[in-house]
């Protein structure tokens, strides 16, 4: 890239290119640079080429939009502080709007959560110290008022977020307060509702900042894999969790293989054969990349995987 960067968004653009923003640099600094990957030459646009955030900012969340345009929302800058305000970028100009020109949520928000639903809004979720979403209206370019969108059942920063086969929305894990909060909240679509936590079944294994991935091969297609985050006295965990939607329920411990050691902040990606790519922020001596096989229910840590170094604050993306 033309610029280190730690904790950057990054979003596959319909074009197959991806729009990498933000994020800080080795100085700790955040960054307005944006970064522009094209696959095909596999290289990085010159910084010239590059379009700029109006505002810097880390820990955003980001999302394509139906429209192709991809909608970067809240974050953090200097000294703690978080941003209500948003980034709207346009691949077909290579520009951002102007700040005047995109909406603002009602609550500043770093380590949110963003998903496109089946309606074409998008639902921002949680974030450091809240517990609240917005809905974002891209026909409108404006969020929902206050109290029109429900509350999760904990504070979630970091979490991550998926769309179920049956438009629900997945809200797993993340960094919360409460040490016996649930793994995930479930955000019903049609009744803009989230499940009570009594509804959601306990999963004392898995907690802090994991990472979930939605199957879509093998004879568990359309189950979450759960792996990864904190476990007791703040390491990672090698734990993996299996969850169905269909039953509300966890699979039985030792149903699927551990995975990656001390694996407490992974990052994931599906790949086109179905099978899982995993980073670690790995301690030293532990296996920094492994691949899940849902077909085989194996889990190969290190073995014939990138010789990666321990890292975190990474970002991984499926190129088209």
């Amino acid at each position: 890239m033309n610029t280190g960067r730690s904790a950057p968004t990054a979003t596959l653009l319909d074009n197959g290119k991806v729009l990498i923003a933000g994020g800080v640099d080795q100085n700790g600094a955040p960054l307005a640079s944006t970064e522009l990957h094209d696959p095909t030459t596999n290289s990085f646009a010159a910084r010239s080429h590059t379009a700029t955030m109006n505002t810097a900012r880390v820990g955003a969340a980001a999302i394509l939009l139906a429209s192709g345009n991809v909608l970067i929302a809240g974050g953090g800058g200097n000294q703690g502080v978080s941003f209500a305000s948003t980034e709207l970028y346009d691949p077909t100009t290579n520009s951002f709007a102007p700040p005047n020109a995109t909406a603002t949520m009602n609550t500043a928000r770093a380590g949110a959560t963003a998903t496109l639903l089946s309606t074409g809004k998008v639902l921002i979720a949680g974030g450091a110290s809240d517990a609240s979403t917005e809905l974002y209206d891209p026909t409108t370019n404006s969020f929902a008022p206050p109290g029109a969108t429900p509350f999760m059942n904990v504070v979630r920063s970091g979490a991550s977020a998926l769309e179920l086969d049956n438009g629900n929305v997945l809200i797993a894990c993340g960094v919360s307060p409460f040490a016996s909060a649930p793994p995930f909240d479930l955000y019903d679509e049609a009744t803009n509702t989230f499940a009570p936590s009594s509804a959601i079944p306990a999963n004392a294994a898995v907690d802090g900042d994991c990472t979930a991935v939605l199957l879509t091969t093998g004879p568990n297609a359309g189950q979450i894999i759960i792996l990864g985050g904190y476990g007791h006295f703040g390491l990672g965990t090698s734990a993996i969790q299996l969850y169905d939607p269909a039953t509300n329920s966890f699979a039985p411990p030792g149903t699927i293989p551990s995975g990656c050691i001390e694996c407490s902040a992974p990052i994931t990606t599906m790949l086109d054969s179905g099978k899982v790519l995993i980073l670690s922020d790995a301690f030293a001596g532990s296996a920094p990349a492994g691949l899940y096989d849902p077909t085989t229910n194996v889990f190969v840590a290190g073995a014939g995987q990138p010789p990666f170094g321990t890292h975190g604050g990474e970002t991984a993306i499926l190129l088209k």
